[in-house]
């Protein structure tokens, strides 16, 4: 029981520290985006997508208790005892992890959260890195996709996790970020540093045309980017001063 009570401290991303593993559970700082994250993940799991952390409320220090996920993940990696600023590494994705079937299991993955997603309409939601209502035809994506936040074991993806940024986007957006961490497409020295090789077939291979968007679809992502940045052009300017 004592054993159940010892806190390991765990390293992870960029966006949240403290993150601490006691027995079989997580503990997680919070943040006014909290409730809306835990009302989706309960959304998940009672639509039948088990593979996300449960909730299981706060503790007495007023951090999240989530499910804790066994398994590894793979990408950047931060040491927990130094500035998260200074210690990012890429670590080089075991073979497995760069096989068929493990990109095969990451498509069905985000597939199923797609699915489970859609039925999810928060009435007053509050998000970390979003602050514009849903539009029509966007679902509630977790927002950070890529192996630093997914659980793999012996090489194929079991869960997601860290869903601090979850937020509302078109699942063919989402798609486009999937296909970039997963497939990947992105740089190749990047690439070179996961262990990936023989990049240019790979990304052939992937790469399928996207049907053009309708002059509909257009305006809704202009009206959208408008709408943002008459929201934040204070933020940005002061970024930039």
């Amino acid at each position: 029981m004592m054993d159940d009570m010892l806190e390991e401290r765990l390293g992870g991303g960029r966006s949240t520290t403290g993150v601490v593993r006691i027995g079989e559970t997580l503990r997680r700082p919070v943040g006014p985006w909290t409730p809306t994250i835990h009302a989706f993940l309960r959304h998940l799991h009672a639509s039948g997508f088990a593979a996300a952390p449960e909730v299981f409320g706060l503790d007495d220090q007023g951090r999240e208790i989530l499910s804790y996920i066994p398994g590894e993940t793979w990408g950047d990696h931060i040491d927990p005892d130094e500035p998260k600023t200074e210690l990012v590494t890429v670590r080089p994705w075991p073979e497995a992890t760069r096989s068929e079937s493990a990109l095969a299991e990451i498509g069905r993955l985000y597939s199923d959260l797609h699915r489970a997603a859609r039925g999810f309409r928060p009435t007053a939601p509050i998000w970390r890195e979003y602050e514009l209502p849903m539009h029509e035809g966007e679902i509630v994506c977790h927002g950070d996709a890529g192996p630093w936040n997914v659980v793999y074991r012996e090489g194929l993806p079991v869960a997601l996790i860290d869903w601090d940024g979850a937020q509302p986007n078109l699942p063919i957006n989402d798609l486009a970020t999937i296909a970039w961490s997963f497939v990947p497409l992105g740089p190749d020295d990047f690439l070179h540093a996961c262990g990936f090789t023989q990049l240019a077939p790979m990304k052939l291979r992937y790469w399928q045309p996207i049907p053009p968007r309708t002059g509909a679809a257009h305006l809704r992502f202009a009206a959208r980017d408008l709408d943002w940045l008459e929201d934040n052009t204070g933020k940005l300017r002061s970024q930039l001063v």
